[in-house]
């Protein structure tokens, strides 16, 4: 940015707010059924404002389409009204989704799995993106 010519007096740096150390510690724990999936993990309460709604539309068509897509929600919230939404959609909660208590260790979690999914602006283009990102990995 200043060899583009901006003065050095309005650059502004905003680091990242994540302790990476406590990633570094965690524990080995199994969230698929078998090694064929791959595993997407979220954060699921509430609902719809994390997305969940968007992530399981999309892995239930790319598993339909024969993919071996396996979601975990991490959820701190209500695990009634979570189950009862997924229901809503499906009429059970599919083998491919997997609830998971909250727990100290995220890293536990982050290391298990092979995505790592958030919701960060419109749904449609994160629909897009999630089918368009585990296609390619």
């Amino acid at each position: 940015m200043i060899k583009e010519g901006l003065p050095h007096n309005k650059i502004k740096y905003v680091f990242n707010a994540i302790n990476y150390e406590r990633l570094e510690i965690f524990q080995k724990v199994s969230i698929a059924i078998n090694d064929k999936y791959k595993i997407v993990l979220m954060f699921g309460c509430p609902f719809k404002i994390k997305g969940v709604d968007v992530a399981i539309s999309a892995i239930s068509e790319m598993n339909l389409e024969g993919k071996n897509i396996f979601l975990a929600i991490a959820y701190s919230g209500s695990i009634i009204e979570l189950e009862f939404e997924i229901i809503k959609y499906f009429g059970t909660i599919p083998d491919w989704i997997k609830l998971l208590t909250a727990r100290e260790d995220v890293a536990s979690f982050y290391n298990a799995s092979d995505i790592f999914y958030q919701l960060a602006g419109k749904k449609d283009f994160l629909m897009r993106s999630l089918k368009r990102h585990i296609v390619i990995h």
